[in-house]
């Protein structure tokens, strides 16, 4: 029995677009890292990843400041509105210490 040479042809057609469509993503990482291979120096592979392990170093303290930051706020926060109104009125006295200094310093003769 002899098939037909365009069902035949149809089918290998159809097994072609299935194989290239499934290896497509590998031939572009294939792609994609001779590109790399070629434009990353050994040099340059090295700073990068100096420039990456300052880069997370200053991420983990930022992280750090953050959490110090959120844990005084929430200990602002448990000590109620009273004690904000004492860090208010506080902040008034020292502006005003600060004006009645400068005050004292003009009038005061320059030595």
């Amino acid at each position: 029995m002899l098939l037909n040479p365009v069902l035949v042809l149809s089918q290998l057609s159809a097994r072609y677009i299935v194989c290239t469509i499934y290896f497509a993503p590998s031939s572009s990482r294939v792609t994609l890292k001779q590109i790399q291979l070629k434009t990353y120096s050994p040099e340059n592979v090295a700073a990068l990843r100096q420039i990456r392990h300052h880069l997370e170093a200053k991420v983990a303290e930022c992280r750090q400041e953050l959490a110090q930051a959120r844990e005084q706020l929430a200990m602002y926060k448990a000590l109620g509105p009273q004690f904000e109104q004492i860090a208010t009125t506080y902040a008034e006295l020292t502006a005003d210490i600060g004006n009645q200094r400068w005050g004292m310093q003009t009038l005061q003769p320059a030595v």
